[in-house]
């Protein structure tokens, strides 16, 4: 896909080519990206991965901090 391809048309196109499964032990999942240049590959999978990561752990950070998941707190 080009780059100078309008915003909708590359998120089309990442979206038939992204595959998120989740995996068969524990609370793990696969990553997938399909595409012709390797490296790319690569770090377009890298990253869909880590913001994966990042949202898991900002979510389990904001239910450990509502006031009302702290034991000490009334």
């Amino acid at each position: 896909m080009r780059l100078n391809a309008p915003l909708g048309d590359i998120v089309k196109y990442m979206r038939r080519h992204i595959t998120i499964a989740p995996a068969h032990r524990g609370d793990t999942f696969t990553v997938m990206f399909e595409g012709g240049d390797p490296e790319k590959v690569q770090l377009v999978t890298n990253e869909i991965a880590q913001k994966f990561i990042d949202e898991n752990l900002r979510y389990r950070e904001d239910v450990l901090l509502k006031p009302q998941n702290i034991p000490w707190r009334s």
